[in-house]
């Protein structure tokens, strides 16, 4: 299982619009991967579109990455993206998978620069703290 995090960065007043064709993108005939969420930046970075997939194996990502940066229309929203990043990330062994829902209205989205060699130190501390912070 791998899963990407998309940052559309869109010109200021098109996030609707971007948003509109997103579905009907990562649902098309060829398409690989699952959306799990989608989300618009309201505080830090502003005009970003976050989207988050989930593949099965390394071959439906790197397919799937072909598609988006070989189109002229990434995520049906060409016209609007003035900037497109991608992430990727294996899952921490003890969590399970992602799964699409209403969890609430505000997210808060982190990233961790970790020192060489802080991979095993890293997955030890949050398999200790996700059974309560999985609570929240």
């Amino acid at each position: 299982m791998l899963y990407e995090i998309a940052t559309l960065t869109v010109k200021l007043g098109t996030a609707a619009k971007a948003v509109s064709g997103i579905d009907e993108y990562v649902r098309a005939p060829g398409a690989a991967g699952t959306l799990l969420g989608c989300w618009a930046s309201e505080i830090g970075e502003l005009n970003q579109l976050l989207l988050l997939r989930s593949f099965d194996g390394y071959d439906a990502w790197r397919s799937e990455r072909e598609r988006t940066l070989r189109t002229t229309n990434p995520f049906n929203a060409g016209d609007s993206i003035t900037q497109l990043d991608f992430d990727t990330y294996a899952p921490f062994p003890f969590l399970p998978p992602v799964a699409p829902g209403k969890y609430g209205g505000v997210y808060e989205i982190r990233t961790y620069r970790l020192k060489p060699g802080g991979v095993p130190h890293t997955i030890a501390a949050w398999e200790a703290a996700m059974p309560e912070r999985g609570k929240l």
